[in-house]
């Protein structure tokens, strides 16, 4: 598993092909197929997104193809 530590960078929230949210660094392109749905922002935005919108964080990130 590749982590990208992006501890006091932007984030988005983007939604994938299944309609699941996850959290992404702002500084890695959008995969083909995934929408964003809030721009760049703080990760305790993005989670106050999710949270508000897609009833809570995903437990385990969705795997991208590359």
């Amino acid at each position: 598993m590749i982590v990208a530590f992006n501890v006091t960078g932007l984030y988005l929230v983007l939604v994938g092909p299944s309609g699941a949210p996850e959290i992404w660094p702002a500084f890695i392109d959008v995969p083909p197929d995934w929408t964003v749905s809030l721009g760049a922002s703080s990760r305790a935005a993005c989670v106050e997104h999710i949270d508000t919108w897609y009833g809570g964080v995903p437990e385990e990130p969705a795997a991208v193809a590359a």
